[in-house]
C-alpha cells in the first residue's frame, strides 16, 4: 500500500510537471498555454512590463511555427522611454516557447507591434510606432522585414509620420488584413497627444509617470484634439502605402481598431476605380461608450466609412481582436471570430464569440478567462487551421498567454 502511495504521488507530480502550462477553462474547448512569465523569463531579463502581445501563423517550408511579438520593459508600466519591442517563436504550436529577442528599441517608447508574413516572399513583417515629439501612445508608424523568420530584421522604414493628417501621433494595435485581390489594409488610428487627460479611463499611461510636455516652439501648428480611425492599403505587398479614411465621434473615441474583408462582391458591380478590392470591410473599436462600435466600407477601398454606431457587445474601453475563420462542421463555411471583454467596467471576462451574418448579430462560443479578480486584456486572435483559432492576451501581474480554441469540437 505504501508503495502504491507513493507511485501515485510520483506519478501525480510528473504529471502536473509536464502539463504546467497547460490550462483549462470552463469552456472544454479552451486551452493555455504561457507565451512569456514575469517569474520565469521575465525574472532572468528583468522585465516586469509586458503588453500588447501579437501573434503570426508562419508557413516555412512545410513547417508551420508560431510568432509572437509584443511591448516591454523593465519599468513596470506602459510608456517608459525604455520600452521596446520582444520577439519569440514556437515550433510546437505554442505550447513552448523559444527565448525571446529584441527587435527594436529607441530613445523613447516602441509601441504596439503588429506582425505579417508573406508566405509568397518568405517575408516576416513587423509593424510599430514609435514617439519622437510627445510622451503618448504612438508616434511614427514604421516597419521592419525579417526573411530569417526573425533571427536578423532589416532597418527600419517609416510608412506614416507622426506629422501627416494634422500632426497626431499614430498608433497600431490589431493585424492586417489580405483581401482577395491582394491588397494590404492595416488598421490604425489618430490619438491626441494628451489622450490621458481627454479619455481617462483606462487609458495606457494612466498609471505611468508623466513627464511635463515642452512647450512647442513658437509657430508650430496646433495639437488635434479630436481621434479618428483609419486605414493604411498597400497595394503593392508592403512596398508603399496610402493613408484612407476618418472615422471619429465628438462623443468618444474610436481606438485599436480591428477589421476584416467581408465577402468578396463581384467585380462587375463594383466601380471601376474599386475592383482592386472586392470586398467589403468591418471595422470594429474599442470605445467609451459601454459598446463595441462598428463601421463598414462598402467598396473596401478604405476612404468611405459609414458612421461608426454601437454593436449588441459590451467594451470595457478595452481593446478587441477580430478574424476570419472556416468551420469543418459547417461544409467550411466561413464565420468571424472576435475575442473581447464580456463586460462593460472590467476586463474580465475574457470570451470569443462568432458571427455567421458579416457582424450583424454574434454567438457565444468560448470563455477563454473567467476569473473575477483578473485583468485579461487585448486579445489577438488568428486562425490557426479550419475550426480552431489562437488567442493572445495580456494576464496582468502574471504575463503573456495563449489559448487555443476548438470552434468545432468533434461529436463523443
Amino acid at each position: 500500500n505504501i508503495f502504491f502511495l507513493f507511485s501515485f504521488i510520483l506519478a501525480f507530480f510528473s504529471f502536473q510537471a509536464h502539463w504546467q502550462h497547460r490550462l483549462v477553462t470552463m469552456s472544454s474547448n479552451v486551452l493555455h498555454d504561457w507565451i512569456f512569465r514575469f517569474d520565469t523569463e521575465g525574472a532572468a531579463l528583468g522585465v516586469t512590463y509586458s503588453h500588447m502581445v501579437n501573434i503570426q501563423k508562419i508557413e516555412h517550408q512545410g513547417v508551420r511555427l508560431l510568432g509572437a511579438a509584443w511591448q516591454a520593459s523593465s519599468a513596470g508600466c506602459e510608456g517608459d522611454p525604455g520600452q521596446h519591442v520582444r520577439f519569440s517563436l514556437s515550433w510546437d504550436a505554442g505550447q513552448t516557447w523559444g527565448p525571446s529577442s529584441c527587435v527594436m528599441y529607441g530613445l523613447s517608447a516602441v509601441w504596439s507591434p503588429i506582425l505579417h508574413y508573406d508566405e509568397a516572399a518568405s517575408r516576416l513583417y513587423l509593424f510599430y510606432s514609435e514617439s519622437r515629439k510627445v510622451h503618448s501612445p504612438g508616434g511614427d508608424i514604421k516597419v521592419v522585414e525579417s526573411t530569417d523568420l526573425g533571427g536578423s530584421w532589416s532597418h527600419p522604414r517609416t510608412i506614416l509620420t507622426h506629422e501627416a493628417d494634422g500632426g497626431v501621433p499614430k498608433v497600431l494595435a490589431n493585424k492586417l488584413t489580405v483581401l482577395s485581390s491582394g491588397a494590404w489594409v492595416l488598421p490604425y488610428w489618430r490619438e491626441p497627444p494628451d489622450s490621458w487627460e481627454l479619455y481617462p479611463h483606462y487609458h495606457p499611461l494612466q498609471h505611468s509617470p508623466k513627464p511635463p510636455r515642452p512647450a512647442p516652439p513658437a509657430g508650430s501648428p496646433a495639437d488635434v484634439k479630436l481621434s479618428s480611425a483609419g486605414v493604411l492599403v498597400s497595394l503593392d505587398s508592403g512596398a508603399s502605402w496610402t493613408a484612407r479614411g476618418s472615422v471619429q465621434l465628438a462623443s468618444t473615441w474610436l481606438i485599436e481598431n480591428t477589421l476584416v474583408g467581408l465577402s468578396p462582391t463581384e467585380p462587375s458591380q463594383l466601380p471601376r476605380e474599386s475592383r482592386d478590392f472586392q470586398e467589403s470591410l468591418l471595422m470594429l473599436f474599442r470605445t467609451g461608450e459601454g459598446k463595441i462600435f462598428a463601421s463598414r466600407c462598402e467598396d473596401g477601398r478604405g476612404e468611405e466609412w459609414t458612421p461608426a454606431v454601437p454593436t449588441e457587445l459590451p467594451n470595457p474601453n478595452s481593446k478587441t481582436g477580430m478574424t476570419k475563420c472556416r468551420l469543418p462542421n459547417r461544409s467550411g463555411e466561413a464565420c468571424l471570430a472576435l475575442a473581447y471583454n464580456h463586460s462593460t467596467t472590467k476586463r474580465s471576462p475574457l470570451h470569443l464569440a462568432c458571427s455567421y451574418d458579416d457582424g450583424e448579430s454574434w454567438v457565444q462560443s468560448a470563455v477563454l478567462e473567467n476569473d473575477e479578480q483578473g485583468n485579461f486584456a487585448y486579445p489577438t486572435p488568428i486562425e490557426w487551421e479550419d475550426g480552431i483559432v489562437k488567442v493572445a492576451y495580456t494576464v496582468w501581474n502574471g504575463g503573456l498567454r495563449v489559448a487555443t480554441v476548438n470552434l468545432a469540437p468533434s461529436k463523443s
